[in-house]
């Protein structure tokens, strides 16, 4: 019998989506940080909640764990790894 699924060693990776809490890793500065990543009307960064739509947010919407990326501060180029992805189930912005 031909079988049904034929990618048995297909990986389907979690991105990081609206909704999500990204933790990711400074390997330079060996320092971790986390945000959730939020629409405009959520976002407020004071509380880690980052809109999708900000340099940082884009930077990291729709990666994987794993993943890395860099972000330019200041002029200084710096790399980032994601280390974990989990979607919260509440969002409470202090507003």
């Amino acid at each position: 019998m031909e079988d049904i699924y034929p990618y048995e060693n297909f990986d389907i990776k979690r991105r990081a989506n609206i909704g999500d809490r990204v933790k990711f890793f400074d390997e330079e500065r060996n320092k971790s940080y986390q945000i959730i990543l939020v629409s405009n009307k959520k976002s407020n960064p004071n509380d880690g909640l980052i809109s999708i739509y900000s340099y940082l947010g884009s930077s990291i919407f729709r990666l994987s764990e794993n993943d890395n990326f860099e972000l330019y501060i200041f002029g200084e180029k710096r790399k980032y790894k994601i280390k974990n992805i989990s979607h919260e189930k509440t969002i409470n912005n202090k507003r």
